[in-house]
């Protein structure tokens, strides 16, 4: 959701609880690409406050 703006079609709020969560989000979204780029859960290449990429490589 982007602050200000109301989505097209809508909004779905989706809540996931569990133990080890941040570790299976990241070993599910695995991919090739990870092996040069590594990535986690809340590191400095999220997107920024607009949905924009804050840094492309």
């Amino acid at each position: 959701n982007i602050p200000g703006e109301k989505p097209l079609g809508g909004l779905i709020t989706i809540r996931l609880e569990g133990k080890n969560l941040k570790d299976w989000i990241e070993a599910a979204t695995w991919h090739k690409g990870r092996d040069r780029i590594p990535r986690s859960i809340n590191d400095e290449l999220a997107m920024d406050d607009s949905g924009e990429a804050s840094t492309w490589i």
